[in-house]
């Protein structure tokens, strides 16, 4: 999938699809570091990545597409919707 510019992403994800992301993350070549943390609501984890190469691009849009997570800009803190993001 095609992005739009590189990003520094967080992604929001229920701590029971933890395992897939992990699966995805490895089926795309671990084409990005990870760092998961506690977010602040409960059954939820924030996983911190940049998206600067397209692998990392395909693997967050499996993230989107398959798992329907929510992402935000790391920075800001903003929703960021799929369409900013990615090139259809």
């Amino acid at each position: 999938m095609f992005y739009r510019r590189p990003m520094k992403l967080l992604v929001q994800v229920e701590d029971s699809l933890l395992g897939q992301v992990a699966s995805y993350w490895e089926f795309y070549g671990k084409p990005c570091r990870l760092l998961l943390r506690p977010a602040k609501a409960e059954n939820l984890t924030a996983v911190t990545l940049d998206m600067d190469n397209p692998d990392a691009g395909s693997f967050v849009w499996a993230l989107v597409e398959r798992l329907h997570v929510r992402l935000y800009d790391a920075d800001t803190r903003q929703t960021v919707k799929a369409e900013e993001v990615f090139m259809y």
